[in-house]
């Protein structure tokens, strides 16, 4: 039997790059009667980047070629980068003229023309393999007897043509969605229909309507899985119970923010008397609900986590199991999966326990409450949650701890503000914030990570195929780029043989409380690369961690729900033969490779709609002068980031009119001809707002 691992194997064992197709076809000894088949999965390769054809009939692996197969990631100033399929990969910078047709989205061949030390490699598209735009999302126009759709993605480089019989009485200037019925290679006359009319442009929610559709996002659960959401009982049968770890009369409560509506994690703590801590961090079992392959995991992994956006959130699951069934309500009777860990009285593990069970949630905290109880110290609050201070104080406690042992261990904390966009109660943006991080947040997190790498641990001491949360080192054109710059600031990312967190640690030790703070934490963050899901423990770099994985969201992470599956096979003894691990691995694969890309699209989608939501906030503040720091230089302009409202915007180098600069690439700096005046990433500038482009999703600033 000819499948596609047989092809792959022989390539990988070959000495030769490239190899004709007769001599593959001898090699694998393919008989007469087996040869369509063989063609088909050659195909089905080729198709999926897995294998290129470089010449007539000869083929070889992406590798081994100085080529790099993955999606096309477009920018709205026409460069792109190609997102490699292979996790072990860095992307690859495409300049406009190197694009050759490919758009947003596509799955392209490339190839690497130049290695730049500190930036990503150069290359140039060779071959589109799939088109990733069957779709477009724009404003329905009339000019004279043509009908068309302006894409509102300024990274589709045409418009597409409607013949009239398919504009589905759409009226001109609303926003409509259209398919791609007729083009050519290079998609230069397009032809579509339009399927949906979305509205016309202000009407309220528009954005996230345009956003939903551009990114493919499932706005809507299908009529099955809801009537399958809605058939769950929030009543827990007896005999569910007896089998469990019951902990219904322990105080155990949720911290969550204020706008949270799905709590799917709990905690518990108590001083035991040899002086040691026991930490209970308690998670929604949404395993037993959800089956595995029913249609609730079907279209759970589709999704494959929840979108937030400023004023909604795109859920994984239906409302009925994720906000009631599975959610952590106070004062309901919740199936639970609890990590009942042991910490001596400095923070050092010492036992741990994983147990399904039963919790009754006994209080809803907030963050911002914690912290005016610990923190604020507010007397009236101290009095009305008596009951529970004990245990919050011994929280506060032990979660310093964890954070000391983290950070001793080299864990790193990129002091950089994160925004909130606070809307009003039309949805029009109110005020852009710095978002609160308080003890509370810590707190969380440092249990949460605890957890986490505890279900990890434990599993891999199994010897059990699993999911892995992993973030590798930076890679080290990065790290030598990174040095370059530091080199100029009188800094360097000291390293032995092999780059260790704490190397970063030190650095960003270094420039605490100095004026160059905010510019090294950018630096060093951009060096990094991105955390993805994967079925090999590489670390997670970030956390300084040797063995992480997500467990403790499985209402809206998907990897966090196979953990849990995980577990519960563990629990009951579930024997694993040779044949099922290699099926467990080849699973697991698949759904952490879905799950990297899934997450991958909900993080551009989440950044674009509050992208937009700065836009129109700073429509009517066009005049307006702000203090701002230089976040960005490039050869065409500064990015400014205003310090008021965390919006970045851009002072285009034609702008800069007291001399000719030239970007000097080794400083991240725009150096003056004459004067010499030099603009670096981190100065501090003022600027006026001058124009805001919703197309282009820019803001351009002038210098004063």
């Amino acid at each position: 039997m000819i499948d596609k691992s047989m092809i792959l194997e022989f390539f990988n064992a070959s000495p030769a790059k490239t190899i004709a197709e007769k001599d593959l076809i001898q090699r694998l000894q393919i008989e007469g009667d087996q040869r369509h088949e063989f063609k088909k999965q050659l195909r089905n390769l080729i198709a999926s980047g897995e294998i290129v054809e470089v010449n007539k009939k000869r083929f070889g692996l992406p590798d081994q070629l100085n080529l790099l197969v993955g999606y096309v990631q477009a920018n709205r100033k026409g460069f792109a980068f190609v997102v490699s399929k292979h996790k072990d990969r860095d992307d690859l910078y495409i300049s406009p003229e190197h694009l050759y047709h490919a758009m947003h989205g596509d799955l392209v061949v490339a190839q690497v023309l130049r290695k730049k030390s500190g930036k990503l490699d150069e290359g140039k598209i060779l071959r589109i393999l799939q088109r990733g735009q069957n779709r477009v999302i724009g404003t329905y126009l009339i000019q004279g007897n043509k009908d068309f759709v302006l894409p509102e993605d300024s990274r589709i480089p045409y418009t597409l043509f409607i013949d009239e019989a398919n504009t589905l009485d759409a009226r001109p200037g609303q926003i409509v969605v259209a398919q791609i019925l007729v083009s050519d290679e290079h998609c230069r006359h397009p032809e579509g229909e339009i399927v949906e009319i979305l509205g016309f442009p202000n009407t309220p929610g528009m954005d996230e309507k345009i956003i939903i559709q551009t990114h493919n996002l499932p706005a809507t659960f299908p009529q099955v899985v809801l009537d399958a959401a809605d058939s769950l009982s929030d009543r827990i049968p007896a005999e569910e119970i007896q089998q469990r770890l019951d902990l219904r009369d322990q105080c155990i409560f949720t911290i969550d923010g204020e706008n949270a509506r799905d709590f799917d994690d709990a905690v518990s703590i108590e001083r035991l008397e040899n002086g040691h801590y026991k930490l209970g961090v308690h998670i929604a079992d949404v395993n037993f609900y959800v089956p595995e392959a029913s249609v609730l995991d079907q279209e759970a992994y589709q999704r494959g986590t929840s979108v937030y956006f400023p004023d909604r959130a795109i859920p994984m699951f239906p409302e009925h199991l994720s906000s009631n069934v599975c959610c952590l309500r106070e004062g309901q009777d919740r199936l639970t999966n609890s990590v009942l860990m042991e910490f001596d009285p400095t923070g050092k593990q010492v036992a741990y326990d994983i147990k399904a069970s039963v919790i009754c949630s006994k209080q809803r905290f907030t963050y911002t409450l914690v912290r005016q109880i610990l923190k604020d110290q507010d007397e009236t609050l101290r009095q009305q949650y008596q009951d529970f201070l004990p245990s919050l104080q011994t929280m506060k406690d032990l979660s310093e701890l964890l954070l000391q042992r983290r950070v001793q261990r080299g864990s790193l904390d990129f002091d950089l503000p994160e925004p909130e966009v606070v809307l009003d109660i039309q949805g029009r943006v109110e005020n852009i914030l710095k978002a609160e991080r308080n003890l509370a947040h810590r707190m969380i997190e440092e249990f949460m990570i605890a957890a986490n790498e505890t279900v990890a641990s434990h599993i891999t001491w199994m010897q059990i195929p699993m999911i892995y949360r992993t973030h590798d080192a930076p890679a080290d054109e990065k790290i030598s780029g990174l040095n370059d710059f530091l080199g100029s600031l009188g800094l360097r990312l000291q390293r032995g043989n092999q780059l260790h967190p704490k190397d970063f640690q030190k650095l960003l030790h270094q420039v605490r409380h100095r004026p160059i703070e905010h510019l090294v934490n950018i630096l060093a963050l951009r060096a990094m690369k991105q955390a993805r899901y994967s079925i090999k423990n590489s670390g997670h770099f970030g956390l300084a961690s040797t063995c992480y994985t997500h467990f403790t969201s499985p209402i809206r992470r998907y990897p966090d729900l196979i953990v849990h599956r995980i577990l519960k096979e563990i629990s009951q003894g579930t024997g694993f033969s040779v044949q099922d691990v290699e099926k467990q691995q080849q699973m697991l694969e698949t759904i952490a490779e879905h799950s990297s890309l899934r997450e991958r699209a909900a993080m551009e989608a989440e950044r674009e709609i509050v992208l937009i939501k700065k836009l129109r906030f700073m429509q009517d503040k066009i005049g307006d002068i702000f203090d701002g720091v230089i976040s960005g230089v490039t050869s065409f302009g500064l990015f400014v980031e205003l310090r008021e409202y965390f919006v970045e915007g851009l002072v285009h180098v034609t702008q800069l009119h007291d001399d000719h600069y030239h970007y000097h690439e080794e400083t991240y700096s725009l150096v003056g001809e004459q004067f010499r005046k030099r603009y670096r990433i981190g100065d501090s500038v003022r600027v006026q707002v001058a124009h805001v482009d919703l197309g282009r999703r820019q803001i351009d600033f002038h210098l004063l």
